[in-house]
């Protein structure tokens, strides 16, 4: 009798401690999630979305920049890192390229979308890879790039810029070289 009547106490002592943490807990989270759906409603109220990417990015500072829904519809991923790359002017890792394009309302398919969105982005000859998993627009680097030396490189270059017959683009590419070998 003697040892039922101390475990009893203290086991509903143990059990209103428990649940006085549980209903802490419980407040605590349903706070985090209400200020959560706030946030949310604010961003459904406000058509341009402010974005600012820090996490992963090699700048001391954040970017901030307005990215609106529909931005990038119909654009291939190529073409709206491009534009994304554009608005910064800055170097973006393929994770913030991405983030910026998904805050368009935009998804990269497949399991992996970083990887999906790197092989395009190494690909494409409007990029270049300046640091590990970085990317900034060859544009800014044309020093660093070497035109392609031959005929055939140089027209699959222009018919991967734009839409041309290869017909128009292997003439271009002709008066091209003719025009750089002059002024080399």
């Amino acid at each position: 009798m003697g040892d039922q009547d101390i475990k009893a106490p203290e086991t509903e002592a143990l059990l209103d401690a428990l649940r006085a943490q549980k209903e802490k807990a419980l407040q605590a989270l349903a706070d985090r999630y209400d200020k959560v759906i706030a946030e949310v409603q604010e961003l459904s109220l406000n058509p341009a979305m402010e974005v600012r990417i820090s996490g992963s990015l090699r700048q001391a500072d954040s970017i901030a920049v307005s990215i609106q829904p529909g931005e990038f519809h119909n654009l291939s991923y190529t073409k709206a890192a491009r534009a994304i790359l554009e608005k910064i002017r800055k170097p973006l890792t393929t994770q913030d390229i991405l983030a910026y394009f998904e805050k368009s309302g935009r998804r990269m398919p497949g399991k992996n979308p970083v990887a999906t969105l790197y092989s395009s982005l190494k690909k494409g000859s409007d990029f270049e890879l300046v640091t590990r998993n970085t990317w900034g627009l060859a544009d800014w680097y044309e020093k660093k790039r070497k035109a392609p030396q031959s005929l055939t490189e140089r027209t699959n270059e222009i018919m991967r810029n734009r839409t041309i017959s290869f017909v128009d683009a292997r003439k271009q590419a002709e008066k091209e070289l003719e025009r750089e070998a002059k002024e080399a």
